[in-house]
């Protein structure tokens, strides 16, 4: 993981306005070139109804990475992350439901709460028995937050990403003893 989150970082350098489709636009580009295939992303909505919060979909000559739009920048950098480890693992299968969704997605022509049933099924499409993936695509998402923190445009506060009881909760149940270099 850390050296993942090394190469992904390494002599990454924004400008101090940098938002969170900033950075994950240049996380891609080093992705790209990384893996010798495109990578993109797209920040959606994901339905109501459902858990879901990111997707990443392996299609034929690219992958795309769907994170939740409707949620603060930090859990956005978890997401992305989180969705990023599943990729460098290939904990995903490619089918045609992925392609076709992935494809109205890119064109712009569908929003996922209009293609809700698709969305579930994609998400659907990995079983969850193996808790220890999710856990440890969790823990590459939180890392690589936290390592994204310094690359991003202040709140007013002049903090990097907000923080409150249930992220200090969370950290804590992951065992983070703050940023590693």
């Amino acid at each position: 993981m850390r050296r993942l989150c090394n190469t992904l970082l390494a002599g990454l350098e924004l400008p101090s306005s940098a938002t969170t489709v900033d950075l994950f636009a240049a996380l891609c580009a080093r992705m790209s070139q990384e893996r010798s295939r495109r990578v993109t992303f797209q920040l959606v909505h994901f339905p109501t109804t459902s858990s879901v919060s990111g997707l990443w979909l392996n299609l034929d000559g690219q992958d795309l990475l769907a994170v939740e739009r409707h949620t603060d920048p930090s859990h956005q950098c978890v997401i992305f992350g989180h969705e990023v480890w599943h990729m460098y693992q290939g904990q995903c299968r490619p089918g045609g439901q992925e392609a076709v969704l992935a494809t109205r997605l890119l064109a712009g022509k569908v929003d996922l709460e209009s293609a809700k049933d698709a969305v579930l099924r994609v998400a659907a499409r990995t079983h969850f028995d193996n808790e220890t993936e999710e856990r440890e695509a969790d823990a590459f998402g939180y890392r690589l937050s936290t390592r994204c923190r310094p690359l991003l445009r202040p709140s007013a506060d002049g903090s990097r990403t907000p923080r409150d009881a249930l992220a200090r909760r969370i950290e804590a149940a992951l065992g983070h003893r703050g940023p590693q270099e």
